[in-house]
């Protein structure tokens, strides 16, 4: 009796469909794994948006409310602002450090030359960004800044250009994510909106 050996395996046919399906199934996966990768990309972009816009209000709002601070009754506008730029002065320190305004140290002098006593804060428009100058020079608070818009009241409430009355100081900030979102692809962007009150024209000291 004579028997037939079975031979087992793989048609070339058989081999070409599988590896068709496998990469199929490959891309799909990877097309998937690219998908959640963008999307938690993206969330993490206007999680930092959103970080960055409520430290560049926090920033601003705290700086604000000292402006005016004047214990030696000198002679200074405690804010100014034009073209983009805010101003904040106010008498808080000595004006002890002859090479660095850090080092300022002592009780109000009636001179505004130490750091942090006149303070700007610029929106450069082109770049996008909020820059800050303590005393010793700019500095980046802030990019991918789409606004910063700073409204100005007075004691009754009302809008005012005369920042001599200036009792509250509303500021708009819109910060953008620095990358795309995979769907819309477009930038997320945030607002966020305070009022700060200055304290000078809203506190009386030792009431």
């Amino acid at each position: 009796m004579r028997f037939h050996k079975s031979q087992s395996g793989f048609t070339f046919l058989e081999l070409l469909i599988s590896l068709t399906i496998l990469t199929i199934v490959s891309g799909s996966v990877f097309f998937l794994f690219r998908e959640n990768q963008q999307r938690y990309e993206a969330e993490q972009d206007y999680v930092a948006a959103v970080q960055n816009a409520r430290v560049s209000l926090d920033v601003i709002s705290r700086y604000l409310r000292q402006a005016g601070n004047n214990p030696q009754s000198a002679t200074f506008t405690p804010l100014s602002y034009s073209n983009g730029t805010l101003t904040i002065r106010s008498d808080l320190t000595g004006s002890n450090a002859a090479q660095n305004p850090l080092d300022s140290t002592g009780d109000p002098d009636k001179q505004l030359t130490a750091a942090y006593e006149q303070i700007t804060v610029r929106y450069d428009s082109s770049g996008k960004r909020i820059l800050l100058n303590v005393g010793y020079g700019e500095d980046t608070l802030a990019e991918n800044i789409n606004k910063l818009q700073l409204d100005f009241y007075d004691g009754t409430g009302a809008v005012t250009t005369d920042l001599s009355q200036v009792s509250k100081v509303a500021i708009t900030l819109e910060a953008t994510s620095s990358g795309t979102d995979p769907q819309t692809k477009k930038s997320n962007s945030v607002t966020f909106s305070t009022s700060v009150y200055l304290r000078y024209k809203t506190h009386t000291p030792f009431s």
